[in-house]
């Protein structure tokens, strides 16, 4: 089958468009995306958030919210009922404004090494490792 040399060119421009087009969308997708908040609130938003929400918006672990909140580091929430506790989104916000604001003190911790329980260890000597 034989084709117009003309029919076949224009055939190979409209496939380069093509490729272009695509190769343009892959570029826009690869290259890097600005940074997107972590709140799942608009900013002028004051709701009332649970604990995980907290956690998305802090970027921290759930462990870690509630090590802060039994420490008093973090502003106390409401409880409203017996298993439902909400902290209010201006009060984290402020808390976060207070913290950035502040130069906090260093604390420096030394602990001394913790002992070895049970039976200590039994003493080699060198007599022990060489005949004599």
């Amino acid at each position: 089958m034989t084709h117009n040399k003309t029919v076949l060119l224009t055939r190979i421009n409209s496939l380069r468009k093509g490729l272009d087009e695509l190769v343009d969308l892959v570029i826009a997708i690869e290259e890097p995306q600005p940074e997107q908040t972590t709140s799942l609130l608009p900013p002028e938003s004051d709701a009332w958030l649970t604990p995980r929400q907290v956690c998305k918006h802090l970027n921290i672990a759930y462990a870690t919210f509630f090590e802060w909140v039994r420490t008093g580091k973090l502003p106390l929430g409401r409880e409203f009922s017996s298993k439902s506790k909400r902290w209010r989104m201006s009060d984290i916000r402020l808390w976060q404004e207070e913290r950035q604001n502040s130069i906090l003190p260093v604390k420096i911790v030394v602990s001394e090494v913790a002992k070895r329980r049970g039976r200590p260890p039994k003493v080699r000597r060198k007599e022990d490792f060489y005949s004599v």
